[in-house]
């Protein structure tokens, strides 16, 4: 099975500031399951750090280096693979937003990442996330959820 980890997960995973961050760092990094992140998660993550920041939750120095971290998770050589937005995915999106009215629109690009995933993959995939609402409309999507 391929975990597909949206951004409220990778957040508290760097951010390590909740209490389920360390459970999802092992899912995350020390797991036997590979994990995929949506291309957009590279701006949703940027923006969590800055916020954090912004909000002195975290330094400069140590904004920096998550972001440093992050992309080289992120790199060919990193632990996650990156699923890249193309044309296909937006109008996956498009439909999800469309049949999902409360679905935000950066929660569809989630969502429609993780099915293109499923689209290109023998192997299952479950979606990760700590967000109820795109939790719910996945299941109602027929997007399996992982159990972690």
């Amino acid at each position: 099975m391929i975990i597909f980890a949206d951004s409220s997960v990778i957040g508290r995973v760097y951010l390590d500031d909740s209490d389920d961050s360390d459970r999802l760092r092992q899912a995350v990094f020390d797991g036997d399951q590979p994990v995929a992140v949506s291309q957009l998660t590279d701006v949703e993550f940027a923006h969590t750090v800055a916020l954090a920041r912004h909000e002195r939750r975290l330094s400069t120095k140590r904004a920096d280096e998550l972001i440093t971290q992050y992309a080289y998770d992120t790199s060919d050589d990193g632990a996650l693979a990156v699923i890249v937005i193309d044309a296909r995915t937006f109008g996956v999106a498009r439909e999800l937003a469309c049949a999902h009215p409360t679905l935000r629109s950066l929660d569809a690009l989630q969502l429609a990442s993780c099915a293109g995933l499923m689209a290109q993959v023998a192997e299952p995939v479950a979606l990760l996330t700590r967000d109820a609402r795109q939790r719910d409309i996945a299941k109602r999507a027929g997007i399996a959820l992982s159990s972690i």
